[in-house]
């Protein structure tokens, strides 16, 4: 016997003998993906006492059920079809998310950032569109970032820039003015949404980095820095189903395609320029070529006083170079197309509401300045409530996926009764599961907003009364911007620039419907208008504007 231990007998392989054993590799390892992936993950469930949706889909599970309930009703409508105000429902390939209009559930979520991250999948395309930045970081880098970055965002730092909002105001005036020349007094007809992106383009390259796009431009006659950022946008968005896929599962991203060398290609000179900026910035600091003390707008830069606070800041808490030159991308991406698509909804609503348009006309007509202060501008309540109505009915951001980053507990303001009839006051949640929570539902809801919650009525905040239950938020009791500490850093900022615009808009033309039909799709992370029927010609926001006539 000891003698056989010795000396094994020899294994010899026949070809069929690994022909078979190959076989059952490709036959098991499928169903070993699936038994995983399915059963036992839905049997191992922490949360699976949650009530929620049977899956309709193996592969996308409920996703196409949640798609295509309409936008703001979403997520409500499975809570009310279920009876609870925190339900669960499956995503792509057996991954189970939770949604929640819960304002406790929520509120505990958004403000718990180092056990709730935002989604991988959207950190994953924020990374690799801008580079690293306070967009895609978590945890002390996502803090280092921010206390560097809200010396420029801060009420002092947006005041300050203040003219260069009226500047670019008008110069939208004037762009609007050339294209209305041939107006027979009837409107004409102009996609508004257009104006808007390349205002708020101009406005984030000002003000975020001292750049002036139409000052930079190449032999074609287009600025290589927009050229390059939008290149990469469109390409990364172009194939929807697999945004959808990288969104959840981010090693997508990886995948070699023809698509991802151009994303790449484009990032590459989105790098090369940004780098170039934040060199100019700070070799204008060290030649003491600006000053903040000056009354000019140069060196108030969201770039420039990072620097200056960068500078300042002890080793540990400054940013490194890439992490300066990545703000770049991420000042384009957040201050450029939010706040254009929040003003042609702005646009949407003046046009259908010619009562609302009259009234806000008549308030920013009596105020004597063409370039009022900022503490004026603030100062007039119905522009005030017209934004805070448009940012609730059609935020930017629809909603919001966290993920969770430990196995953790979240507490339910409202129990809710479990598939086995328990009374439900917390939830338990294992590491990897995604919370969502649904912005535009929330700011539609009528049991917070009133019976309209529907309709577009900046005259609902006359009622003290409204919102009737405080949602975790920055500015105007909306969970537009977010709450807790991952809120929208730039708010301030983006405020000013849609209260601006839509000062100099409404004391130069009027707005009327061109009777199209417009609806709210979400190709990617923001909310945009297509017209119906002309969908193949992607967002848009055309409506008859007239000049009004001078008294």
């Amino acid at each position: 016997m000891s003698t056989l231990l010795a000396h094994p007998l020899p294994l010899y392989l026949t070809p069929q003998a690994v022909g078979y054993a190959v076989l059952a590799l490709v036959l098991l390892a499928p169903l070993a993906l699936y038994l995983y992936l399915y059963p036992y993950t839905a049997a191992t469930l922490p949360f699976k006492n949650l009530r929620g949706p049977a899956p309709t889909s193996g592969f996308f599970g409920s996703l196409f059920t949640v798609a295509a309930k309409p936008i703001g009703r979403r997520y409500m409508s499975l809570t009310q079809e279920h009876g609870a105000s925190t339900v669960r429902f499956r995503g792509l390939v057996g991954r189970w998310r939770i949604a929640s209009t819960d304002v406790t559930a929520i509120s505990h979520v958004l403000r718990h950032t180092g056990q709730w991250h935002r989604n991988e999948g959207f950190n994953g395309l924020i990374e690799r569109a801008t580079g690293g930045n306070v967009l895609c970081s978590e945890d002390e880098a996502h803090r280092r970032q921010r206390r560097i970055l809200n010396s420029a965002f801060n009420g002092t730092s947006v005041a300050a820039m203040m003219p260069m909002f009226w500047e670019e105001a008008y110069d939208l005036k004037k762009n609007v003015g050339e294209l209305l020349k041939a107006d027979n007094g009837d409107g004409t007809k102009i996609d508004m949404l257009q104006i808007y992106i390349r205002t708020a383009m101009d406005i984030i390259g000002r003000a975020g980095f001292n750049y002036y796009f139409e000052k930079h431009k190449d032999t074609e006659g287009e600025n290589p820095l927009s050229k390059a950022f939008n290149a990469m946008i469109n390409g990364m968005l172009e194939n929807r189903a697999l945004v959808v896929i990288q969104s959840i599962f981010p090693q997508a991203l990886d995948m070699p395609t023809a698509n991802a060398r151009r994303v790449a290609k484009s990032r590459a000179v989105l790098d090369s320029i940004a780098a170039d900026i934040v060199n100019s910035r700070r070799e204008e600091i060290a030649r003491e070529h600006i000053s903040l003390e000056k009354g000019e707008y140069d060196g108030k830069d969201v770039i420039s006083l990072c620097l200056r606070a960068n500078m300042s800041a002890g080793e540990r808490d400054r940013m490194n170079e890439s992490e300066i030159a990545g703000q770049i991308g991420a000042l384009m991406l957040a201050g450029n197309e939010t706040s254009a698509t929040a003003l042609a909804w702005g646009t949407l609503h003046l046009s259908e509401n010619p009562a609302i348009q009259a009234k806000l006309r008549a308030e920013v007509m009596s105020v004597p300045d063409d370039e009022p202060s900022l503490e004026t501008l603030n100062s007039l309540p119905y522009l005030d409530r017209f934004v805070r109505e448009l940012l609730r009915l059609d935020p930017p951001l629809p909603q919001v996926v966290r993920t969770a980053a430990v196995d953790c507990v979240v507490p339910l303001g409202t129990p809710v009764l479990g598939r086995d009839g328990t009374r439900m006051t917390e939830i338990h949640v294992s590491k990897g599961t995604d919370f969502v929570i649904p912005i535009n539902d929330l700011n539609r809801d009528p049991r917070i907003w009133g019976a309209d919650a529907d309709t577009f009525n900046p005259d609902r905040y006359e009622d003290a009364g409204i919102p009737r239950t405080a949602l975790p938020s920055v500015w105007g009791g909306l969970l537009s911007f977010i709450g807790g500490p991952h809120h929208c850093l730039g708010f301030r900022f983006a405020l000013l620039e849609i209260k601006a615009v839509l000062f100099v808009l409404m004391r130069s033309f009027e707005i009327a419907p061109t009777g199209r039909e417009f609806v709210r799709i979400l190709p990617s992370i923001i909310q945009r208008p297509v017209v119906v029927g002309e969908e193949k010609m992607g967002m848009q926001m055309p409506v008859l504007v007239r000049a009004l006539e001078a008294e």
